[in-house]
């Protein structure tokens, strides 16, 4: 069926072009009985307004685009989460498309989706955009932010947590409860955040006066799967009676596996997740967790990009959210 469009309410009502656009966008004047007849014939009709034809025509967009990761995990629903409520709120559009999973073509390709259409702005949930794609969000001149994601480079706007004070924090958190042989794993060490959650870890066992064993570190990524293969392995050594998982679904691996292995948690080996999402609330023991403050992370990129726009400047805004750690059954 074909789409309905202002001239055919104008060729039924009788009414001109120029004065059906007046009411659909209920801008300039006309009678109360033309809008009754137009509202109404537009109703019976099933007329949708094009919102990408206006936006093309006026350069004006409101419509928000979010890249996101395509990973295993679930922290991204609270970030999207918080960035629908706070668009909501403002009225503005949001569009949603994946950039996989550690994958420069996808990466590029979602961008490229992006660039194609007018939009307000971008939001880039935890993808590191490999050199090239960075270069290419940079010179299209639309204002954007990282979410849950910090950069060196400065000029680069971005809110996140601070990895570094994660790894720090965790791994003090567990000493201060007696354990001395602290493991760390579910990171990719060629990343970001694990070189600084690795970094903050170490520092740690040096201020705990802790010697550092280099199977204490666990390299995978932030995956169920990565959970279960790091407690086997750590469960051949038996060389850690605490672990930092990388993200909540490794942890929960952890916990499954233990339970294979008839570990007991925390009675044999501690255990803290890095997130702090509802999984682990509804798993046995529940887990102790650094909780991150991704929801807010969600809003905030909304209000910088809707602030970035009214003010007409490109702000640049490196924040680092607070996070807690949650104490349960599983420390």
């Amino acid at each position: 069926m074909p789409r309905i469009t202002i001239k055919d309410i104008a060729k039924i009502t009788n009414v001109s072009i120029a004065t059906v656009s007046r009411v659909l966008n209920n801008k300039g004047s006309y009678s109360k009985a033309t809008e009754k007849l137009v509202l109404q014939t537009a109703k019976e009709l099933g007329y949708h307004r094009n919102t990408s034809a206006v936006e093309l025509v006026t350069q004006k967009s409101n419509s928000l685009a979010v890249i996101t990761t395509a990973s295993d995990t679930n922290f991204k629903d609270q970030i999207l989460a918080g960035i629908q409520e706070e668009a909501l709120k403002l009225d503005i559009n949001v569009i949603i498309v994946s950039a996989g999973r550690d994958n420069a073509y996808l990466q590029k390709r979602a961008l490229e989706t992006v660039l194609q259409r007018p939009v307000m702005g971008i939001i880039i949930v935890s993808v590191e955009f490999t050199k090239n794609n960075l270069c290419h969000l940079q010179q299209s001149k639309i204002p954007y932010i990282f979410l849950s994601l910090s950069f060196n480079n400065r000029s680069i706007p971005f809110i996140s947590s601070d990895d570094y004070a994660i790894g720090y924090q965790a791994t003090r958190f567990l000493y201060e409860h007696g354990y001395r042989r602290i493991g760390l794993t579910g990171i990719r060490l060629d990343s970001f955040i694990a070189r600084q959650r690795i970094d903050g870890y170490l520092t740690a066992l040096k201020d705990c006066q802790l010697d550092f064993r280099s199977d204490w570190l666990q390299e995978n990524d932030f995956t169920y799967e990565a959970g279960q293969s790091a407690l086997n392995k750590y469960h051949e050594l038996n060389n850690v009676d605490a672990i930092i998982a990388a993200s909540d679904v490794t942890a929960i691996g952890i916990l499954n596996k233990a339970e294979d292995l008839k570990i007991k948690v925390p009675q044999q080996i501690a255990l803290l997740s890095i997130d702090g999402t509802d999984l682990c609330k509804i798993v046995r023991p529940k887990l102790s967790s650094v909780t991150q403050a991704f929801f807010k992370m969600g809003v905030d990129g909304v209000r910088f990009i809707n602030s970035t726009i009214l003010t007409n400047l490109q702000n640049v805004q490196n924040n680092f959210v607070p996070f807690k750690i949650m104490e349960r059954q599983s420390t």
